[in-house]
């Protein structure tokens, strides 16, 4: 929210500053749905990390709550009509977003199957494609820089 307010305020006199004052708008309830969905991962990391989850509920809870918002993050994410500035850089971040919901699905159902290549799978795209969010938030706060804002991936 503070992002939006400072873009807002900072940038209101230009056209590129509307457009991003927009698109940082739509972008702002889908980054609090991705920062629930990263607090529900690390909470399974931890039970897990800690003996806290039988084998059984690990699947339950990929399949019935982490990979679900997944891919409603994704599903929502398609649904926005970013200014066609960033465009472009928005079809990249639903790109990715779209791989996450996939290689969580991946993992979801490697656990429920107990099927090791199907988990693989799922985790080594999991990995990969969070390097990949890292390097499009970092590209776009570039972008933003300019504009002295910076966009939170989990506020």
């Amino acid at each position: 929210m503070t992002a939006l307010l400072l873009l807002a305020f900072s940038c209101t006199t230009n056209s590129s500053g509307r457009s991003a004052t927009t698109y940082v708008g739509q972008l702002q309830p889908l980054l609090h749905e991705n920062s629930l969905l990263a607090e529900r991962v690390l909470f399974q990391a931890a039970d897990i990390y800690n003996n806290a989850a039988r084998p059984d509920d690990v699947a339950n809870k990929w399949e019935t709550d982490i990979t679900p918002i997944a891919e409603h993050l994704h599903f929502q994410a398609k649904l926005v009509d970013a200014p066609e500035e960033w465009s472009d850089q928005h079809s990249g971040l639903v790109e990715i977003w779209g791989d996450r919901a996939r290689a969580y699905r991946d993992i979801s159902e490697g656990l429920r199957l107990a099927d090791r290549e199907r988990w693989d799978r799922g985790r080594s795209s999991a990995e990969k494609v969070k390097l990949e969010e890292e390097a499009w938030f970092g590209e776009i706060n570039e972008k933003l820089g300019s504009m002295n804002v910076n966009l939170e991936p989990y506020p």
